[in-house]
């Protein structure tokens, strides 16, 4: 069941991954001109390809969608991190986090 909610999409080139969900009323976010929504917040989304489908995971918080393509994963996580905010309390503010490659020795 996809939830018909309007949300905004801007990628940042230079932040691989970063997405921006906005919605109305949250304080102390930046402005969103010419959008549906005045405030903003920007997310970071993982993405990995697992069988048929992508997965989209929020790093900042517990959230988690799949979709056909990786645009579709990313609208999905969208709509999931609307629901998911309008039942949770929004934190004050996020830390940017640290995404790295490794090498696990078998």
């Amino acid at each position: 069941m996809r939830a018909e909610l309007p949300v905004t999409d801007r990628r940042d080139s230079a932040t691989p991954g970063a997405i921006q969900v906005t919605r109305p009323g949250w304080p102390g976010r930046g402005r969103v001109s010419g959008r549906p929504y005045d405030l903003a917040m920007q997310l970071t989304a993982a993405i990995t390809h697992e069988g048929d489908w992508f997965v989209a995971r929020c790093l900042e918080v517990e959230v988690t969608s799949q979709g056909k393509s990786i645009d579709e994963a990313l609208e999905n996580l969208k709509e999931a991190l609307e629901l998911y905010f309008e039942d949770q309390p929004e934190p004050a503010s996020f830390e940017n986090p640290v995404v790295t490659t490794f090498q696990l020795s078998a």
